[in-house]
């Protein structure tokens, strides 16, 4: 089977981004597929600004192709990243078209929209299914975090989502919460898959963490880390507030990562004298693990308004990438996610966890108690790699694929 796959921020092991795609895409491969990747080059985000043949497995029958194609915008803020959305769509349209070759199948994975829309004008205009991997609600998501607030564009925006959705040959949902959003717009549970996300158990193996990286000297306290993007959707000055808190002087807080709210949370720190705050920059995603197991703490605080029943209704079916590799790292957690959301129950189910209130406050108490919970039990640890682990998941994907780029109307022994 050859795979059209859509993917703007494609990310390989030695870049700061998630690795769904790369993890899947290369695992398709394996089982003896030919996928054609159409990411973004160029753009702020800093992705790869070259094509590329991904390496697998000695073997291995498939192949990975990735083509990067040029994303520009003009603009800053809400408006450069619309733009950067509208180039990536664009370009991707043109290139499946006059260079993308013969497939059977294309698969686009949103947010952005853009990139299902760019994902259902191939499938339309090359008389193929197209299947959208929907990892996010948009524009729920960008509702609920302030980032669209335009009558006019939520409107449209919400009108596009639902085409979108109605268009695919099937959807494969991130969690059991996209699910239900997408069932919300009418479309019928057995046009739906869910394929959760997982944990890389081969991740960052070969990969040597110096643990005195998260510590300024011998004499340091507990090491209390986040690791992630700073964006307005994290929540990180709960992480500051916190570290401010009585009792918690003497506990190291280390924020590794960056993003748009990086210079002024850095300026936070400064202006309360927060001596006990490092920033530790972006960091590859191969060296996660090995930071993550060096920590005392984890740290996970999650924003949102105890009275607002939309925004606890969209917290509790977010489930980041991030928790995947927290949880198969076996530090404690300390958290402000509502305890009904589907994150807490992998939460109590594998891990060790401290829940707070979404504040500076409640990440306190939080962190307090995740000291005195101390790790998870190696036993739970592997059980959740064992269940959660980017194998399995991505052969139940491509389990979902292949069903659906199976000719319709035909026998079993038609040829």
């Amino acid at each position: 089977m050859r795979i059209l796959y859509l993917a703007q921020y494609y990310a390989r092991p030695c870049e700061a981004r998630g690795l769904r795609h790369y993890a899947h895409t290369k695992l398709w491969a394996e089982a003896g597929h030919e996928i054609v990747v159409i990411a973004a080059r160029g753009e702020r985000r800093g992705a790869l600004a070259r094509d590329e043949t991904i390496r697998l497995s000695e073997g291995a029958t498939g192949s990975c192709r990735v083509r990067r194609v040029l994303v520009r915008s003009r603009s800053r803020g809400f408006r450069g990243r619309i733009g950067e959305y509208v180039s990536y769509m664009g370009r991707a349209v043109l290139w499946g078209l006059l260079r993308g070759g013969r497939f059977d199948l294309v698969v686009a994975s949103s947010p952005p929209l853009f990139v299902g829309l760019a994902g259902a004008c191939l499938g339309r205009l090359r008389g193929r299914p197209y299947v959208l991997e929907v990892r996010d609600l948009w524009p729920r998501s960008a509702v609920v975090t302030g980032f669209l607030r335009n009558r006019s564009l939520i409107s449209l925006a919400r009108w596009l989502e639902r085409r979108l959705y109605r268009r695919a040959a099937h959807l494969v949902c991130l969690t059991d919460g996209v699910a239900e959003g997408v069932r919300e717009a009418g479309i019928a549970t057995g046009e739906i898959s869910i394929v959760l996300n997982a944990v890389d158990e081969e991740l960052g193996v070969d990969v040597a963490v110096d643990c005195a990286e998260l510590r300024k000297d011998e004499t340091d306290g507990p090491v209390a880390l986040y690791v992630g993007a700073h964006g307005m959707n994290n929540a990180l000055d709960a992480i500051v507030e916190a570290a401010g808190a009585p009792g918690l002087e003497d506990v190291h807080f280390v924020l590794a990562g960056e993003g748009d709210q990086t210079e002024r949370l850095r300026r936070k720190v400064s202006d309360r004298g927060l001596a006990n705050v490092e920033f530790l920059g972006k960091q590859r995603r191969d060296r996660v693990p090995g930071l993550l197991r060096c920590a005392d703490v984890l740290l996970w605080p999650v924003l949102w308004d105890e009275k607002s029943e939309e925004t606890r209704r969209f917290k509790e079916g977010v489930v980041p990438n991030k928790l995947y590799d927290y949880l198969a790292a076996g530090r404690p957690i300390a958290t402000s996610v509502p305890r009904t959301s589907e994150a807490a129950r992998l939460l109590d189910a594998y891990g060790a966890v401290a829940y707070g209130s979404p504040s500076g406050q409640g990440m306190a108490a939080a962190v307090r108690e995740a000291l005195e919970v101390g790790p998870a039990s190696l036993e739970r640890v592997e059980a959740f790699v064992r269940e959660h682990g980017r194998k399995r998941r991505g052969l139940e994907m491509l389990a979902t694929l292949e069903e659906v780029a199976k000719p319709k109307g035909r026998g079993p022994d038609a040829p």
